[in-house]
């Protein structure tokens, strides 16, 4: 059965369409979008993906994150970690008002700091208050995403908004949104999405009926679950989700 066909101009976008959100991340993927038809339009809401950027050096008023708290906390990069291999991250620092992605450094020989999946960061603690939770393992990812916006007239070529449609806005965020699921349901566009944190992976929903304003409408799912999908109309009564445990 022939479900559909490869269109010639593929791949139709990349992260060379694709403007950074700050100056201090680059693009580095654009993937898993979802698919609206909005009037004229075809809309695509794009996962990008970014990471700090790989050809500056940190400025002296560089960050980095203490480990040994609760909590890891940003703190500035001492001058003698400069010369030294580093690792950078981003992540959104929700204890700013408003919230603010912040680049982070950290000393690539850092004991205790495992890179062996290029997808994390990971750190454990065997000392101090982080040792008795989940043994001391923490992780984050190497990469923050947010959800942009693509607009076409033929379906083929694809104009990307210059800014964000949905950031990290939230301590559930501080990881990035990911994978965006769009339905459809009584005039209103229904966008599920994972929020990603330290605390795990949830699945939160935003609306729209232009794919210019959202209104957000928080987490649906706790961890760990992703990839949820909405059917576009109720069934017995319900409306009902196909989800992506972990």
């Amino acid at each position: 059965m022939n479900l559909g066909q490869r269109l010639v101009e593929n791949p139709i976008l990349t992260a060379r369409d694709v403007r950074p959100s700050l100056p201090s991340l680059e693009v580095v993927s654009v993937f898993n979008a979802s698919a609206a038809r909005v009037g004229d339009e075809i809309i695509l809401l794009l996962r990008v993906a970014e990471r700090p950027r790989t050809d500056v050096r940190p400025g002296l008023d560089a960050m980095t994150l203490d480990f040994d708290q609760p909590h890891p906390i940003l703190h500035p990069l001492p001058a003698r970690h400069r010369e030294q291999e580093l690792v950078g991250m981003c992540l959104l620092d929700s204890r700013q008002s408003p919230p603010k992605i912040v680049v982070a450094y950290i000393p690539a020989d850092l004991p205790g700091l495992d890179l062996r999946d290029p997808r994390t960061i990971r750190y454990r603690n065997n000392t101090g208050y982080l040792r008795m939770a989940n043994e001391g393992y923490i992780d984050f990812l190497a990469q923050i995403s947010h959800l942009r916006v693509a607009r076409s007239s033929d379906g083929v070529h694809f104009t990307v908004d210059d800014e964000p449609a949905i950031a990290p806005l939230t301590e559930m965020e501080e990881y990035g949104v990911e994978d965006p699921r769009a339905t459809l349901i009584d005039g209103v566009w229904h966008v599920t999405y994972v929020s990603v944190s330290r605390w795990g992976i949830t699945t939160s929903l935003a609306t729209t009926t232009d794919f210019r304003s959202f209104e957000r409408r928080g987490v649906i799912f706790l961890p760990d679950h992703k990839d949820v999908v909405l059917f576009p109309e109720a069934i017995g009564g319900k409306y009902v989700a196909l989800t992506r445990p972990m």
